[in-house]
């Protein structure tokens, strides 16, 4: 399940979509903690450019249960991408009341 950000740009994931996110979350309710982290975060990933396929799956899980909680908590784990100039950068870090 790893390295899917490659996949997810291809013809075929694009057209099998719901194909792929069934195959990943077969396991969802696995009691392996590295398995679950990494459904959680090939979601994430998928999410990312299919956010309504992502909903149609996670829609349909029982909030209650613990594993599938675990795993939404790291679908919708926010990244944020922050663009800095080089001089706010350099302020940021070189600023010692900041550390």
């Amino acid at each position: 399940m790893e390295g899917l950000c490659i996949w997810t740009s291809h013809d075929l994931f694009k057209d099998h979509q719901e194909i792929a996110i069934e195959l990943i979350t077969r396991n969802r309710l696995t009691n392996s903690e590295y398995l679950s982290k990494s459904i959680g975060n090939s979601l994430r990933e998928i999410r990312k450019k299919y956010l309504e396929a992502i909903e149609r799956e996670t829609s349909t899980w029982d909030v209650n249960e613990h594993r599938l909680k675990f795993i939404l908590k790291l679908i919708n784990k926010l990244s944020y991408f922050i663009t800095m100039d080089e001089w706010v950068v350099k302020i940021y870090f070189h600023n010692p009341f900041l550390s």
